[in-house]
C-alpha cells in the first residue's frame, strides 16, 4: 500500500469523472441544494485516498504563507497542524459558484491560483490543482465578466484560466495592467505586500466533465497550477 501513489501516472482525468459522477449521484438523491465550495471536499479525498496511500487534510496552514490556509492537501503524514512543504504531495484550491461572480470572486481565484503557485515554486514536486465546479451558464458569465479577462496583453486581453485541454497558458502577472492592478489588490486585502509570487504561473492539464439532469448542466474543471 505504501508503494500506491506515483504522481507523474496520476490521471487527473479519472479525478474528475469520479468528482463529477458523486455530485450527479448527489443531485439524484435530491441533495443538490447542499452544493458548495466544501461539498467538494467528500469526493475529491475519498478519490485520493481509495487510489495512493495519502492522507487528505482540510484546511491547512500554509507553508509560505502565515495565517493563510490551502483547501486541503494530500500528504503521507497523518497530522496536518505541522505539515513542511516538502511533505505536502498534493495542495487543492476549489471554487464553487452559485451564481455569476463578482469583481470580489473572481480575485478570490486568482488568490487560490497565487498560493498554490507559491507552494509549486517551494516544492516543484508538489502536484497543485484548481478546482471549479458550477452550472455551465454560471461558468459562461464567469468567463464573460470583463474582471475575468485580465491575462494577456491590454488590447488583447483573455479569460484568467483557458478551457483549452492540452495548452499550457501563462499567468503573466506583470504582462498588462489589468492583472497588475489585480494582484496589487490581492496584496493588499490580504496583507502580503512583502510576498514575491512568481512572475509567470503555468495553468495546465484542463480536465473537463459535466452532467445534465432536471435542464440543469454542472461542469467541473481541473486546472493543473506550475510555475
Amino acid at each position: 500500500m505504501s508503494e500506491r501513489f506515483d504522481i507523474s501516472t496520476f490521471q487527473l482525468g479519472r479525478l474528475s469523472r469520479a468528482v463529477t459522477s458523486w455530485l450527479h449521484y448527489e443531485f439524484l438523491c435530491q441533495r443538490g441544494r447542499l452544493f458548495s465550495e466544501r461539498y467538494l471536499t467528500n469526493p475529491i479525498a475519498s478519490f485520493i485516498q481509495a487510489n495512493t496511500d495519502l492522507l487528505v487534510h482540510s484546511e491547512v496552514s500554509h507553508p509560505t504563507l502565515p495565517r493563510k490556509l490551502i483547501d486541503f492537501v494530500a500528504s503521507k503524514k497523518t497530522e496536518s497542524h505541522d505539515l513542511k512543504i516538502s511533505e505536502i504531495v498534493i495542495a487543492i484550491e476549489t471554487k464553487w459558484f452559485y451564481k455569476s461572480a463578482n469583481e470580489k470572486q473572481i480575485l478570490a481565484i486568482l488568490w487560490d491560483i497565487l498560493r498554490l503557485s507559491l507552494i509549486k515554486k517551494n516544492n516543484s514536486a508538489t502536484m497543485c490543482l484548481f478546482v471549479i465546479f458550477a452550472e455551465k451558464k454560471i461558468i459562461e458569465k464567469v468567463y464573460e465578466n470583463k474582471h475575468f479577462r485580465i491575462r494577456g496583453k491590454d488590447k488583447n486581453l483573455a479569460p484568467l484560466l483557458t478551457r483549452s485541454a492540452g495548452k499550457n497558458p501563462k499567468i503573466k502577472l506583470y504582462e498588462s495592467k489589468a492583472i497588475l492592478k489585480a494582484v496589487e489588490k490581492i496584496k493588499r486585502e490580504f496583507k502580503c505586500k512583502e510576498v514575491d509570487f512568481p512572475s509567470e504561473i503555468i495553468t495546465n492539464s484542463v480536465e473537463f466533465t459535466e452532467f445534465t439532469e432536471k435542464s440543469l448542466n454542472y461542469c467541473l474543471y481541473i486546472w493543473e497550477i506550475q510555475v
